[in-house]
């Protein structure tokens, strides 16, 4: 069995990956995290860190969302060998290496956070109010599952290819000691069980659950750590999450089962915030950043993405989700762009909506004419109704649910994992040949140089 070393910081307040610094733990940063978790604030303010670290643009401020991962589903116009994202939309991932090395580096480093509050919440566990432990550990342990899941989607191979491949090590426990690199299915079942549990949690403490009672006394004020929760894990986002990982095992019945949970629909279900999403497409969605940053789709592919051969302009996703830079004549991708008039807040960055939930039912339903119902339903709440629904038996419900997700998921990163998860032979406007190796990133070579090999 391959055992592989995740080169992590102990501390919350460092991010080094360095063999030595892993090995040598600093007794004054032992000191630090005794002070940070003193009180409930302490745990508060540890968790939402890894909320800021997630949105950071290693992983989904940039990477895991309108970067890395949409370069690679290739909705973006990369021509030049000059061009940052290069190699990534020619999948030589070996010349992509810093998108490699960070991605893991940065998940792995979110995942040692997490296990640090959770060593340290049951030694405090007399600090917490009402409903906050629980809180607290239910969405450390769904966040937990969650970066694994997507780490597992980029560093292996998909379930359909081979659910006994060698995979990724599933890190639970802050520990000096190599982790074993599991399999595709152990490592879904590891983040399965974390959801599964989180889930139970959360059905009583989550105030958007349906079976949430008041963890509070009748007239006092509901605490502020309990509001936003949809700018946190939450119990629909856990139960998306659980919906996402059956679909990906290739389980249908339970696929259908966890969205049907969350519900279809067209709101947002997880995001982070975070005030940097206007700075950061500023760095690609720009008429003035570098040439070979911009990330610029064509007028020729937007069309064939949104058929507007079939549909004209009547989808809003069409209309609204793409900018003309000011002042110029290059248009972009304009879910994060900055508005012109500069009013309000930086946008959320968006991780999960209720969109994919109804893809997922469509996908498993039991027959064409419920699938489509479900495509229809999204496809109608973005102008696409009437004489335009799609009809049973006079389309192909699996090819109407690729050009959704498609259309929904620009700058949100999924489509390259839908591609991966049914296991395109070839991958839509790119000339790869070798497709499987396409869809799987090389494990860091500093992780494999530090392994152990049984």
């Amino acid at each position: 069995m391959k055992k592989i070393y995740i080169l992590i910081s102990i501390s919350l307040l460092f991010s080094l990956f360095s063999c030595e610094k892993w090995l040598d733990v600093d007794p004054r940063s032992v000191v630090k995290e005794e002070e940070m978790f003193n009180d409930v604030k302490g745990f508060q303010s540890a968790l939402l860190g890894v909320y800021t670290k997630m949105a950071g643009r290693s992983l989904y401020g940039v990477n895991l969302t309108f970067g890395y991962l949409d370069v690679l589903a290739q909705y973006y116009n990369i021509e030049s060998g000059q061009h940052s994202f290069y190699a990534a939309a020619n999948y030589k991932y070996i010349e992509a290496v810093n998108y490699v090395n960070s991605i893991w580096g940065e998940g792995y480093n979110a995942i040692a956070n997490i296990n640090n509050i959770l060593k340290w919440l049951p030694l405090r566990k007399e600090l917490f109010g009402p409903g906050e432990y629980d809180l607290i550990r239910a969405e450390a342990i769904a966040l937990r599952a969650f970066i694994h899941f997507d780490i597992l989607r980029l560093y292996a191979p998909s379930y359909a290819v081979n659910p006994n491949a060698k995979a990724i090590p599933y890190v639970n426990k802050l520990a000096n000691a190599p982790f074993p690199q599991l399999t595709v299915k152990e490592v879904t079942d590891a983040a399965l069980a974390d959801l599964t549990e989180a889930a139970q949690i959360l059905s009583e403490v989550d105030p958007i659950s349906p079976n949430y009672t008041d963890v509070v006394e009748s007239g006092t004020t509901t605490p502020q750590f309990f509001t936003f929760r949809y700018e946190r894990m939450n119990y629909f986002a856990v139960y998306g999450t659980m919906a996402r990982i059956a679909l990906w095992r290739g389980d249908k019945e339970k696929a259908f089962e966890y969205a049907s949970i969350v519900g279809p629909g067209t709101s947002v279900l997880f995001s982070l915030f975070t005030d940097k999403s206007w700075d950061n497409s500023d760095l690609y969605f720009n008429s003035l950043t570098n040439i070979n940053s911009k990330l610029t789709i064509t007028e020729g592919k937007k069309q064939q993405l949104y058929e507007t051969e079939k549909y004209g302009s009547l989808d809003t996703r069409y209309k609204d989700w793409f900018r003309f830079s000011a002042g110029s004549n290059e248009e972009f991708m304009a879910k994060y762009m900055r508005p012109v008039n500069l009013s309000g807040n930086p946008p959320n960055i968006v991780v999960m909506r209720r969109d994919e939930m109804a893809y997922i039912l469509s996908e498993c339903s039991p027959n064409d004419s419920i699938a489509i119902s479900y495509l229809n339903n999204i496809r109608s709440f973005y102008g696409i109704k009437g004489q335009n629904a799609l009809v049973a038996g006079s389309c192909d419900v699996e090819e109407e649910i690729f050009k959704e997700y498609r259309k929904t998921f620009i700058g949100e990163g999924q489509l390259f994992f839908y591609i991966k998860r049914k296991n395109y032979s070839t991958i839509p406007f790119s000339l790869v040949e070798d497709v499987q190796a396409a869809y799987v990133m090389p494990i860091p070579d500093l992780e494999i140089e530090f392994g152990i090999i049984n």
